[in-house]
């Protein structure tokens, strides 16, 4: 089987999605019977081998307000890749114009197309459309949703990473929808109880000190602003000199983040890197990780920080939902706003029992594990492939012959037409 990923969102910088296609990477080097294509933005077109992957980054401009992500719009170029590949199966990761090529390609050459949703589009597109036209804004969600729909129904399935979403999309009109969960190496990502000791004194986290962590990308669709403002509000209060923050990652805001580091009290940086056992160090050192983003489709930094053992605050209906659930008790925020965010970190603190995260990794153990997600999803592609050659659609909104999902909290709905 020869997967071919049309992958708009990679960012040399991190994000769930990069992380996703490494694990996949991982995962066809210890199957033999597979091989992976990887068509990806660069600054140039340039080959890249691994094992049996082959990366094609392809000339791609920076995308406006962007500090790593590129625009993937060489037609031309993805196409000639298709067809000099010939993958047995194409897969898209967001609904943007690589997405449209490659059901091009699949209908050119006739290879299934499977839509990831990973990328909450009306979502996101909204809150732009918010910022500049206001109460005038709801004019564009029927557009976006009949171009999600109009799009994601031309592929053969689409995948969504939670049945909330699944449900939405539902909602909206995408057909053929299957739910799988992604996942995380729990191997990677456990309890690494010195490295976390060790980070802590470096940052001077006293005996007594409370560090509050953050892992992802530095964007202003993360509310990274909140999180400075929400240490700052808890740094306020006559015990507040034992709260810091940690922001791990890069992006847009770095400047700003840089900034806050060197002139607030308690506020740290560290780069993005893409080793694990660092990662796990950072998320295992935290008493709590904090997310104010509202736009997740999923939220794979959540359950790398719980299967180090961490607890997750994040926005109730902004995407993580999913992933805390079974948590308890359970702790989230009421919005994305300080006030907010800072009356939930006391109550999530306040929550904690000595046996909390033992109980939390064993949870994310049992029902995040990236070998069950790549078990499924190969199972997918092979049934897509099957159907694609006998000339039949996929049942629709009828679940794959595949291990049920773990039941997830709703999560807001797309906007409907």
């Amino acid at each position: 089987m020869k997967i071919c990923d049309i992958a708009q969102f990679y960012s040399p910088l991190g994000g769930g999605v990069k992380r996703y296609l490494h694990e996949k990477v991982r995962h066809v080097e210890a199957h033999p019977e597979m091989q992976h294509v990887m068509v990806r933005p660069g600054a140039e077109d340039t080959v890249i081998r691994h094992g049996r992957t082959v990366v094609y980054e392809v000339a791609s401009p920076r995308l406006p307000g962007s500090a790593s992500y590129r625009m993937l719009l060489s037609r031309r170029r993805i196409l000639r890749i298709v067809a000099r590949e010939r993958p047995d199966v194409l897969e898209v990761d967001g609904p943007y114009r690589a997405a449209w090529v490659a059901v091009e390609g699949g209908r050119r050459f006739g290879v299934p197309v499977v839509g990831f949703y990973h990328s909450d589009f009306p979502r996101s597109l909204g809150r732009t459309l918010e910022r500049f036209l206001g109460r005038w804004a709801h004019v564009g969600d029927r557009w976006t949703t009949r171009y999600v729909v109009g799009l994601y129904n031309r592929m053969q399935v689409t995948v969504a990473p939670s049945p909330a979403v699944a449900r939405a999309l539902d909602g909206c009109g995408v057909e053929r929808l299957r739910t799988v969960p992604l996942g995380v190496d729990v191997e990677r990502f456990r309890p690494r109880p010195r490295a976390a000791a060790r980070l802590r004194d470096e940052l001077g986290v006293g005996a007594g000190g409370v560090l509050l962590t953050y892992v992802g990308r530095l964007a202003r669709e993360k509310n990274v602003e909140v999180l400075l403002d929400t240490v700052e509000r808890l740094r306020a209060r006559h015990d507040g000199a034992r709260y810091h923050l940690l922001l791990v990652g890069d992006g847009e805001l770095r400047r700003k983040v840089e900034r806050a580091a060197e002139r607030r009290p308690g506020i740290h940086w560290r780069p993005y890197t893409e080793t694990a056992a660092d990662l796990a160090a950072c998320y295992g050192a935290g008493d709590l990780m904090l997310h104010a983003g509202v736009y997740e489709t999923f939220g794979l930094v959540s359950i790398e920080a719980q299967a180090c053992g961490t607890r997750v605050l994040a926005v109730a209906g902004g995407g993580l939902d999913s992933t805390l659930a079974g948590e308890e008790p359970a702790v989230m925020s009421a919005a994305a706003t300080a006030e907010a965010m800072t009356e939930a970190v006391v109550t999530a603190l306040a929550a904690e029992g000595p046996g909390s995260r033992g109980a939390r990794r064993r949870r994310i153990v049992e029902r995040f594990d990236v070998a069950v997600t790549f078990a499924r999803l190969t199972a997918l592609y092979g049934q897509v492939i099957e159907c694609a050659r006998a000339g039949r659609e996929l049942p629709n909104h009828v679940e794959a012959d595949l291990a049920p999902a773990p039941a997830s909290a709703p999560g807001p709905p797309l906007p409907h037409g």
